[in-house]
């Protein structure tokens, strides 16, 4: 009765048996089916379902896990969109490539692995299944607005940049700017594993890596001295400046003042 009594037990069977490298006995095995089989899952509340679902995608190489509760049909009966008919290893190694690049990067940003997985796990999902799946798993309000709005947008932009004609200019930095700086770190990465565009996974990576912490290098002190007084046109100059400077066009304080000069004192 361990199954029927604890049906998350079945996702630790499957946790454990993988880390530990050993295989589920065939009784086991067959309890642990009957248990999916019968329904018992529905019996869990989604906290702690979200609760398993996590754990396994926290480990180092989620990927065995994920393939063996497709086997054993467990994602089908959390949800039916889940039921491994969509291809997704190679999005999951993709994923895993693409957060070893930026463990290398040392910046020091903190990100939740799992998350970039569940996003992975889910991309085949469309807006609405996706908040369905939100509701049943109890996903935590913090984890919700990333998994559908920003997960909508990021990939809004991503067929926006596929589309682009091969012989087209690449997009002006600012633009970059603009269409990925609300989305976090996580959905980021899975944009970058999810596209298999070489060219759109560099203008992603640009963006983390050399665009996203941009900023003007004059202050609101700066334009006092300058003669503006502080309002909200302090807001446009630092959009004018940071817009000149992601493209290039203004690279020094004397740039940026020039331009300031030029645009908002004469």
């Amino acid at each position: 009765l361990s199954f029927v009594e604890d049906p998350t037990r079945v996702f630790r069977a499957v946790r454990f048996e993988q880390r530990l490298g050993f295989r589920i006995g065939k009784q086991t095995e067959h309890l642990l089916k009957s248990a999916i089989r019968l329904k018992f899952l529905e019996r869990l509340s989604g906290s702690r379902i979200f609760n398993e679902l996590y754990l396994i995608l926290a480990e180092r190489d989620p990927l065995p896990a994920v393939e063996r509760m497709f086997e054993l049909g467990l994602l089908e009966a959390v949800d039916a969109g889940l039921d491994g008919r969509t291809s997704f290893r190679k999005l999951f190694i993709e994923t895993h490539r693409t957060i070893d690049w930026f463990d290398l990067l040392y910046t020091g940003q903190t990100f939740r692995r799992w998350l970039c997985f569940f996003l992975s796990l889910t991309a085949h999902l469309g807006p609405v299944q996706m908040t369905r799946l939100c509701r049943r798993i109890c996903v935590p309000e913090r984890y919700q607005q990333i998994l559908t709005v920003q997960r909508g947008a990021g990939l809004a932009v991503l067929r926006k940049l596929e589309r682009r004609r091969p012989a087209a200019r690449a997009p002006l930095a600012s633009d970059l700017y603009r269409w990925f700086t609300p989305l976090d770190t996580e959905v980021l990465l899975f944009l970058m594993a999810l596209t298999g565009q070489e060219r759109v996974k560099q203008w992603i990576s640009h963006f983390m890596t050399s665009l996203r912490h941009e900023k003007p290098g004059l202050n609101g002190r700066d334009l006092e001295k300058m003669g503006i007084p502080p309002g909200p046109v302090y807001k446009k100059i630092f959009d004018d400046l940071l817009r000149a400077r992601l493209n290039g066009q203004v690279t020094t304080l004397r740039d940026e003042k020039q331009l300031v000069l030029r645009k908002y004192c004469e």
